[in-house]
C-alpha cells in the first residue's frame, strides 16, 4: 500500500509501478530482530550487531550509546494518561515502555529503513489483528491489507507519510485468520531534533467498536510526541559514513567506465563489430574465446577476418584468393574471382549480422573480454567526469557512489531505450535520473520528472496486479519483469514492458534500482528483433558497484526463488503475455486505485511550468569546478540519441 518507500500499507509505482519499494522491507525483509530483543535492548547498537552477524557482512561501527535526557513530550505522554515511568534509556526503548501499558493498539515504524519496516507494536495492536508482536516487527504494515482494501484510503495514507502530516483514515484490513474489518488508523509523524523525519506512529482501533473506545484513542492521539533529542536515540547510519577521498572516486570512476563501455557497445552491436574488426588485439581475443567456445562461429569470424584482407590485396590477387576462399569457407567452385568475390561479400554480410546478434554479446559479457577492455582504456583520462547537469538538481550524490553514479548517467543519457535510476535509500525512492528517451515516450520535460516517484504514470486502467508484482520483487530486490498500462503527459494509454534492476553496493546495502521501459504497440514487425536487444541489455545492467566505504545502511539480501532464474528472454516473454504465475500477492479490488497519480503530477508539472517561467531570464549557476558529463541544460530533455531506432517502438496509439 503506501508508496513513501512503499508506505504504511505498501502501492507506489515504479515507471508506473509499486512505490519503488512497493511496500516491502528492503532493509529487514520480515527477518532478523524479534520483539522481545529489540524491547530489551533499547537501542541501535544491538541492532546492528544481531543484524552483522545475520548476515556475515560488513557494517559499520554501531553508534554511539543514547545520550540519557530528559524529553517533556514524553513526560507529557506519562502524564496525561496516567502511565508509569519508564526506565531511562533510549527514546524508543521508554516510548515503548508506556505503550506497553496502553490499551489503545499502538505500532511504530521506522522511516529511516527501506520498506518502513515496524519496529515495535504493543499487546493491543496482536489482541487487534491476531499477529503476534514478533509476526508484526519488520514488515512493512500493508500486510494487513487484501482484497477489499480500499485504494482512495491507501492514496490518503501514502500522502500522510510522504508529507510527514498526521492523518486519521478508515481501511479495510485482514485479520491473521482472515476476517476482514474496518480499521481506524491515526499516523503521526516524529522528527529528531536534527530535522530527520525518524518514525510514524500508527494508534489502531476497530471501527465496530469505536464508538466506546473514542474518547480514549483521541486522548492518547492529543498526547503523542512529534519530537525527540537526536541524542537520546541515535541513528544507526549516518551521512558521515558516506564519505570517501577523491582517490577512492577516482578509482571508483574508471572501474565503472570499463564496465559501461559495454554497455555503449550494445547499443548498436553491428558498428561495435565493425570497430572489433579494426582492432587487432580485440578480435584476435574474440577469434580465441569463440574457438574455445563456438568452433563453427570461430569459423564464420575467420572467414570475415581473412576476407577482410582481401580489401586490401591487388585486384587480380584478390579475385584468385576469393576463389579459393569459396571452396574452403562455402565448399562451393566460383566460375570467375568477379562471381566468388560475389557469393564471398554475401555470406560475409550474413556472417557479420549472425555474430553480432548472439556471439559478440556473449563474448563481451564473459571475463575474456577484461583484458581487451582494460586495454582499449589505456591511457584515457581516468580523472572523474561529474554528470551533475543529468541528475536531479536537489539530489547530493554520495561520495561513495559518486565515481559509478556519475559514469552509468553519461553513458545512459544518450541510450535508445528509456532508462531511469531511482535511489532505494530516500523515502519516496524518488528518480534522481531519466534518460532523452524516457522524456520523449512519456511526454515530460526532465524537470517535471526529476526528484518524483514514477507513480505518475499510473491512471484509471494500470493493473493492480502488475503493480504487485512490482512491489513484491522490488522488496525483495529481485529483479521484475511485468507488462503495466501507463500514461503519457497527453493522457494518452501506453502499453509498457518494464525491467527492474536492483543494485546494491559491495556491502550488501540496497542502494538503487534501474528502470528500463520497453513500449509495446500493436503489429511491431520489429518486435522479436528489439525484444532480443532488450535481452542484452538487461544482461549488462550492473547487480552490484564496489564501494570503499563502510556500510551506510541495512544489509538486504537479494531474494530470489529458482522460479525466477535462468533464462532472461524467456521471462521478458512471459511477461509479455501477462504471465504472473511465479508472483502471489493478492491485489486490491478497487479498480480506480491509480486514477489520482497521473491527475496529481500534471499539478505538479504546472507548478514547475510557472516557476520555469519565473526564472527564465535568469542565467544559470554553474558550480565551482564542476566538469560536466554532457547531455543538454539541466531543466530541457537533452538531444535524442543518434541510434534511437534501436529500441524506439514505433508511435502507433493503442486504442483507450
Amino acid at each position: 500500500g503506501g508508496g513513501m518507500m512503499g508506505g504504511m500499507m505498501g502501492g507506489g509505482g515504479m515507471m508506473g509501478g509499486g512505490g519503488m519499494m512497493g511496500g516491502g522491507g528492503a532493509g529487514m525483509a520480515g527477518g532478523g530482530m524479534n520483539q522481545s530483543s529489540l524491547k530489551t535492548a533499547g537501542n541501535a547498537a544491538l541492532a546492528v550487531s544481531m543484524m552483522q552477524k545475520a548476515s556475515k557482512l560488513s557494517l559499520a561501527p554501531a553508534p554511539p550509546p543514547p545520550k540519557i535526557v530528559k524529553d517533556p513530550e514524553l513526560a507529557k505522554f506519562a502524564s496525561k494518561l496516567k502511565l508509569k515511568n519508564p526506565t531511562p534509556g533510549a527514546w524508543l526503548a521508554m516510548f515503548q515502555q508506556m505503550c506497553d501499558q496502553l490499551s489503545t493498539a499502538v505500532v511504530v515504524s521506522d522511516m529511516k529503513t527501506p520498506g518502513i519496516p515496524v519496529v515495535y507494536a504493543n499487546q493491543a495492536a496482536s489482541d487487534l489483528t491476531g499477529y503476534p508482536p514478533d509476526q508484526m516487527v519488520n514488515r512493512n504494515c500493508r500486510f494487513l491489507q487484501g482484497r477489499r482494501t480500499e485504494g482512495a484510503a491507501v492514496r490518503t495514507m501514502t500522502s500522510s507519510i510522504r508529507s510527514a502530516k498526521a492523518v486519521t483514515v478508515k481501511v479495510t484490513n485482514y485479520k491473521k485468520d482472515g476476517t476482514e474489518f474496518q480499521l481506524v488508523l491515526a499516523l503521526h509523524p516524529v522528527h529528531d531534533s536534527a530535522g530527520e523525519y525518524r518514525y510514524v506512529i500508527g494508534l489502531q482501533a476497530d471501527a465496530a467498536t469505536f464508538k466506546a473506545e473514542s474518547a480514549n484513542f483521541e486522548k492518547v492521539k492529543s498526547v503523542l510526541p512529534s519530537k525527540f533529542d537526536a541524542a537520546a536515540q541515535p541513528a544507526k547510519f549516518t551521512e558521515e559514513l558516506k564519505k570517501v577521498d577523491n582517490e577512492a572516486q577516482r578509482k571508483q570512476w574508471a572501474e565503472s567506465i570499463q564496465k559501461f563501455t559495454r554497455l555503449v557497445w550494445s547499443m548498436d552491436w553491428d558498428t561495435t563489430l565493425k570497430q572489433f574488426m579494426d582492432e587487432q588485439q580485440a578480435l584476435q581475443a574474440f577469434y580465441g574465446y569463440l574457438s574455445k567456445t563456438s568452433p563453427n562461429e570461430a569459423l564464420q569470424l575467420e572467414m570475415c577476418m581473412n576476407a577482410k584482407q582481401l580489401e586490401a590485396m591487388p585486384e587480380e590477387q584478390a579475385a584468385a584468393a576469393a576463389i579459393q576462399m569459396c571452396a574452403n569457407y562455402l565448399g562451393i567452385q566460383a566460375a570467375s574471382g568477379e562471381a566468388a568475390l560475389g557469393s564471398l561479400n554475401t555470406q560475409v554480410e550474413q556472417s557479420m549480422t549472425a555474430l553480432a546478434l548472439e556471439a559478440l554479446p556473449k563474448f563481451v559479457q564473459s571475463k575474456a573480454c577484461i583484458p581487451i577492455l582494460e586495454k582499449m582504456l589505456e591511457g584515457s583520462d581516468d580523472n572523474m567526469k561529474r554528470a551533475d547537469d543529468l541528475l536531479w538538481a536537489d539530489y547530493k550524490v554520495p561520495d561513495d557512489v559518486a565515481g559509478w553514479l556519475h559514469s552509468f548517467v553519461s553513458v545512459a543519457m544518450t541510450y535508445p531505450a528509456c532508462i531511469v535510476i531511482s535511489d532505494m535509500t530516500i523515502p519516496g525512492n524518488p528518480m534522481c535520473f531519466v534518460n532523452s528517451e524516457f522524456c520523449r515516450v512519456t511526454g515530460y520535460d526532465l524537470r517535471e520528472v526529476q526528484g518524483r516517484n514514477c507513480r505518475f504514470l499510473q491512471g484509471p486502467r494500470t493493473e493492480p496486479q502488475s503493480v504487485a508484482v512490482i512491489q513484491d520483487t522490488l522488496r525483495r530486490g529481485a529483479d521484475c519483469h511485468v507488462k503495466i498500462t501507463n500514461y503519457r503527459k497527453s493522457g494518452e494509454l501506453f502499453e509498457n514492458l518494464l525491467t527492474m534492476r536492483p543494485v546494491h553496493d559491495s556491502n550488501g546495502v540496497y542502494r538503487y534500482c534501474i528502470g528500463v521501459q520497453f513500449e509495446i504497440t500493436p503489429n511491431d514487425p520489429k518486435l522479436k528483433s528489439r525484444l532480443a536487444k532488450l535481452d542484452k541489455l538487461i544482461q549488462l545492467l550492473p547487480k552490484t558497484f564496489d564501494v570503499s566505504s563502510q556500510a551506510v545502511g541495512m544489509t538486504h539480501k537479494r531474494d530470489e526463488p529458482e522460479a525466477e532464474k535462468g533464462n532472461t528472454e524467456a521471462r521478458i516473454m512471459a511477461a509479455l503475455e501477462g504471465a504472473k504465475s511465479v508472483y502471489s500477492e493478492e491485489t486490491l479490488e478497487d479498480g480506480d486505485f491509480y486514477a489520482d497519480h497521473y491527475k496529481e503530477h500534471l499539478e505538479h508539472c504546472s507548478k514547475v511550468a510557472q516557476v520555469g517561467h519565473a526564472i527564465s531570464h535568469a542565467a544559470p549557476e554553474k558550480k565551482p569546478g564542476q566538469q560536466s558529463g554532457g547531455g543538454g541544460k539541466p531543466g530541457l530533455a537533452p538531444k535524442k540519441s543518434t541510434g534511437l531506432g534501436l529500441f524506439a517502438s514505433p508511435r502507433v496509439a493503442p486504442k483507450a
